[in-house]
């Protein structure tokens, strides 16, 4: 069995901005869930999809007052068979 190649990145988002993260942590990706005024609440949404879209996966973890940390963990190369026929392109 081979194991896929992962790149793993991590953001931390630092103090006060983001107290509330421990307690909305289970909605944080939800689409529309938002706890700033004005916002969209897509962000996150939009980011976990992408994230999910190539094989890869996100998540939050928080200590209130301390801030967040979000991790995105992708693939190196995507999971795919390679093509070992013939390419008709060469004739």
């Amino acid at each position: 069995m081979l194991r896929s190649a992962v790149v793993s990145v991590r953001m931390a988002v630092p103090g006060a901005s983001v107290p509330y993260m421990a307690e909305v942590s289970p909605n944080v990706f939800n689409p529309f869930f938002s706890n700033k005024e004005g916002g969209t609440g897509l962000g996150l949404a939009l980011t976990q999809k992408i994230v999910e879209d190539h094989g890869g996966s996100i998540d939050v973890r928080s200590v209130p007052g301390a801030g967040a940390l979000f991790r995105i963990v992708l693939p190196l190369m995507p999971d795919v068979p390679l093509d070992t026929g013939r390419d008709d392109r060469l004739g």
